[in-house]
């Protein structure tokens, strides 16, 4: 009987390791298109960085050296969902503020809005206690769900001004929450229902489906859960609800 768990076992190990490398492959075949992307933005903004050093336009540079940025940051998130979504790990759990979190969340994109003339604003509970949290992993979380919510405004630009809301606060005496509202279009049902599925995307071409598959993985390794609202023509919002610990 313990050679036959043994070997159930090792059958098992297998089985994940096949399917860690099945998600690996699926996921660098969807992103191919955005990396190309991103490397030929690098290869523009290191031109007209050179071209402005050359010429001594500081201004020049400047501009140069922001189209570098926001590639280096993309590739950045790009591949850290993929490590993520490809690969299980186990949480290191540490203890912190969910508002550290969530504004260390919102600095990360503060810039990005900026450049996209998008209101991100942050309502952060300073009563709210510390709790057990993989921090790195609750960020990446927040992180994406706010990347989502910037290019959900940026592509709908019939409205006067677009804005995007993180929100750290109680859900009840128990549980703590984290919200991200943008004011967009909203989602239709179709949409709702297929959110969470492996590299299903709303963007097409332009969009691989992995920072939503993330969420969902960081929150239920947290014991968490996701609720969405959302109104077509007035926006969507993402809450996730964790136990205080």
């Amino acid at each position: 009987l313990p050679q036959f768990m043994k070997i159930l076992t090792n059958v098992n190990l297998i089985k994940n390791a096949q399917k860690e490398l099945v998600t690996i492959g699926q996921s660098f075949a969807v992103l191919t298109h955005d990396l190309k992307n991103m490397l030929e933005g690098l290869e523009g903004g290191g031109y007209v960085v050179d071209e402005g050093l050359k010429d001594g336009d500081l201004e020049l540079t400047g501009k140069g050296w922001q189209i570098v940025r926001k590639n280096v940051s993309e590739i950045s998130r790009v591949t850290q969902n993929l490590l993520y979504s490809a690969k299980k790990r186990k949480p290191e759990l540490q203890r912190m503020k969910p508002t550290d979190a969530a504004r260390r969340a919102v600095e990360l994109f503060q810039e990005k809005a900026n450049v996209l003339e998008i209101q991100l604003n942050s309502q952060l509970n300073p009563t709210l206690p510390q709790t057990t949290m993989d921090s790195p992993s609750i960020v990446r979380m927040l992180s994406n769900l706010i990347w989502n919510a910037l290019e959900a405004c940026d592509k709908n630009r019939q409205k006067a001004s677009s804005s995007v809301v993180v929100r750290a606060d109680f859900y009840n005496k128990s549980h703590y929450m984290f919200e991200v509202e943008d004011n967009a279009n909203g989602m239709d049902e179709s949409t709702q229902e297929n959110l969470f599925k492996e590299f299903f995307s709303t963007k097409g071409d332009s969009g691989t489906g992995l920072g939503l598959l993330v969420v969902d993985r960081i929150v239920r390794n947290h014991g968490g859960r996701i609720e969405i609202l959302t109104k077509s023509g007035v926006g969507s919002l993402f809450r996730t609800i964790f136990r205080i610990r």
